[in-house]
């Protein structure tokens, strides 16, 4: 299995501490990249959680957020993609936004249910 770039927790280590934004996903890709640019900021999460929203809705946002600050030379910028737990298995590859770049997953929530533990399972994190 391939392990993907997971960053954890949300709000937890290191990376708590680095400028972040949390946006809307029907924030014009624009306006994004101003707040990155005022803000210094190192990622991007579009909503709290991926799945807060149809898949559909959150893959053309991430897309669209994407391919707007690599052309306007944010590449570095990441992309985080973050779940929050439901407690339930969730189809969470639905919500995949594809091949633009590098995806940085994270988890918005704690990671004791069966959702969380299929979802780092699928990122090739190894159970404790």
């Amino acid at each position: 299995m391939q392990r993907r770039d997971f960053l954890g927790a949300l709000g937890v280590g290191a990376f708590a501490a680095a400028p972040h934004l949390t946006i809307d996903p029907g924030l014009d890709p624009a306006a994004v990249v101003a707040r990155v640019r005022a803000t210094g900021a190192r990622s991007v999460r579009i909503g709290s959680a991926f799945n807060d929203y149809a898949p559909a809705v959150y893959k053309a946002a991430w897309q669209r957020i994407a391919q707007k600050l690599r052309s306007e030379g944010l590449g570095q910028v990441r992309m985080e993609w973050a779940f929050r737990p439901t407690g339930e298995l969730v189809p969470f590859m639905d919500w995949h936004p594809g091949g633009a770049g590098p995806i940085e997953w994270r988890l918005a929530g704690p990671a004791g249910d069966p959702s969380s533990r299929s979802f780092l399972a699928e990122a090739g994190i190894p159970r404790a």
